[in-house]
């Protein structure tokens, strides 16, 4: 069990328990909480047969780490004299209660130093053609923590957190999130990669209705579309000193969105009342053009020389990048309405392939292979991926909770080519993140290196999130409330 939450607060875990031996006659459950910050675990049965086992976290508890084990009997009389077989077993549990200040804990600030070969986290999986590939070889006994930066609360929640991008030795990222969580701090902020510290922020407040979606860099520009409704505006920022640059126009509905795409000198977003595909100068912010398109949000375009690629409504959309005119439309064979977001980008692979598919939650969610010169779709495969699979060498590289499996399947047919078995008791969260040599994915509680050669886990970290490198070989992990660094190099 992981949890989280702010000091002051407390807060509620509701676990299921669910038999896996057979037995004749009645159970009896007793649970030792053992210490701070759990307070009690109750057991009630389900009308299914499984047992809901409701935790409370203490209020008063002070802020910190804890580690430890629930322990639940499973007997065969009242007085617990006698226990089933295997009984009793041990839940583990790490839960962080955060200050609500905020604050940094400090590791390793060593020297901040370009890595070769690896360029600026941009946007959504890093580049244009979100591929989430770095090329870079990595040696996991150099990997050290460098810092951890604890956001500060608002109202007794964990302040929402962007995912982040990467130039000029800062980090950009958004806090604040949807403004229907009352949260008075829509900010974006750049923040010093080398120990956290805020260079500059950005207050979106004044907006009618404020809201952040996570950043883009791109040539010393920082770019977010922020508020929403007759609010929604594409901002830029010069990166080194935060000062506005444009302020343009967007019109919108409740929505989030990915990361803009810069591409060409242009700035491209999600948006419209109705939906549609803005393009902006990313210099002067002038519209360029606005192409409607069928209203979904959570995804941004993606791009190679040719053509621009948006996934939704079930159809990979080819589009001329200077004009947002529709070039073809590509059938997903998988694809039933989920919803209206379908939390993804395209990924640009090579020999014209281009991957995409739905990550609602509501369904199994899908991959496809798009053959964009035959005008059709190769392959496709159902699963749970939480996020965007990464791509290299012919590669991608997929989390799937249906599989319980990191799976690195071929680009040309999707075929399994080999897999990483997820750990017992643990969900993938994320998008996955490659290397030349290594894949970074994320757990709810962890974050794991596993080696492409040998297909064993070689690097992890209690701490789980939205990965991103930097231009100086720092692995970035966000989440609510939090940010990590770990020094790659």
């Amino acid at each position: 069990m992981t949890a989280s939450y702010i000091s002051g607060s407390g807060a509620t875990a509701v676990l299921t328990a669910k038999q896996t031996v057979t037995f004749v006659g009645v159970a009896y459950l007793k649970v030792d909480v053992g210490q701070a910050p759990i307070e009690t675990a109750t057991v009630v049965p389900n009308a299914d047969g499984s047992a809901a086992v409701n935790v409370t976290f203490s209020k008063s508890a002070a802020a910190g780490h804890y580690q430890g084990d629930i322990i639940i009997n499973v007997c065969k009389d009242a007085n617990c004299t006698s226990h089933l077989s295997g009984s009793p077993f041990k839940l583990p549990y790490a839960i962080d209660i955060i200050p609500a200040e905020g604050g940094f804990a400090y590791y390793n600030l060593k020297p901040l130093v370009a890595l070769a070969g690896a360029p600026d986290w941009g946007t959504q999986q890093g580049n244009a053609q979100h591929t989430g590939y770095v090329p870079v070889t990595l040696d996991p006994a150099s990997f050290s923590a460098r810092w951890k930066w604890l956001v500060p609360a608002s109202n007794g929640l964990l302040t929402p957190t962007t995912s982040v991008a990467s130039g000029g030795n800062r980090l950009y990222l958004g806090t604040g999130g949807d403004w229907i969580m009352s949260n008075p701090s829509h900010k974006i902020r750049a923040l010093n990669e080398h120990d956290a510290s805020e260079a500059w922020a950005f207050s979106f407040d004044d907006l009618r209705f404020p809201s952040v979606n996570p950043p883009a860099y791109a040539a010393g520009m920082v770019y977010m579309s922020a508020g929403q409704q007759d609010s929604t505006w594409m901002f830029g920022f010069d990166a080194a000193t935060g000062s506005l640059k444009f302020k343009s126009r967007m019109s919108s509905q409740w929505e989030t969105y990915l990361a803009p795409t810069v591409f060409n000198g242009v700035v491209y977003s999600d948006g419209g009342s109705y939906g549609g595909l803005y393009a902006f100068d990313s210099i002067s912010g002038e519209l360029k053009f606005f192409a409607g398109l069928p209203q979904y949000d959570g995804w941004t375009p993606a791009f190679d020389e040719t053509n621009a690629y948006v996934y939704l409504d079930g159809s990979l959309h080819v589009l001329d990048p200077a004009s947002g005119a529709e070039r073809n439309r590509i059938a997903d064979p998988l694809y039933s309405w989920n919803g209206y977001s379908p939390r993804i980008a395209p990924v640009v692979g090579s020999d014209g392939l281009v991957f995409g598919g739905n990550r609602n939650a509501q369904v199994d969610n899908s991959l496809i292979g798009f053959d964009v010169a035959a005008g059709n779709a190769r392959w496709s495969v159902k699963g749970d991926f939480p996020g965007a699979c990464a791509y290299a060498d012919k590669l991608l590289f997929c989390a799937n909770n249906a599989s319980h499996a990191l799976e690195v399947r071929s680009a040309t047919d999707g075929a399994v080519a080999w897999q990483w078995a997820q750990p017992a008791g643990e969900t993938f969260i994320g998008d996955a993140l490659v290397t030349r040599n290594l894949i970074f994915i994320s757990t709810a509680g962890k974050t794991y290196a596993i080696d492409r050669a040998t297909h064993g886990v070689v690097w992890s970290y209690a701490a789980g999130g939205q990965l991103a490198m930097t231009g100086n070989g720092t692995l970035i992990i966000t989440k609510a409330g939090s940010v990590v660094a770990i020094n790659l190099h």
